[in-house]
C-alpha cells in the first residue's frame, strides 16, 4: 500500500515543482495564483467522487 502512495507523491511534487520553478524565475505573485488553483482542484477532486455515491442511493430509495 505504501508503495502505491509513493508514486502519487512524485506526481504532486512535479506539479508543485513546476509552479515553484516559475515563481523563482518570475514574480512570487504568480506562484500564489497557480498554487491556489491547483490546491483547490486537487481538494475538490477527491472529496467530490466519494460524496457523489452516497447521495444517489438515498434519493432512489424514497
Amino acid at each position: 500500500m505504501v508503495h502505491r502512495r509513493k508514486p502519487a507523491a512524485p506526481t504532486y511534487v512535479q506539479l508543485f515543482g513546476d509552479g515553484s520553478g516559475t515563481s523563482s524565475s518570475g514574480p512570487s505573485s504568480s506562484d500564489a495564483v497557480p498554487d491556489s488553483q491547483t490546491s483547490q482542484r486537487v481538494f475538490s477532486s477527491p472529496p467530490l467522487p466519494p460524496q457523489m455515491p452516497p447521495p444517489p442511493p438515498p434519493a432512489a430509495a424514497p
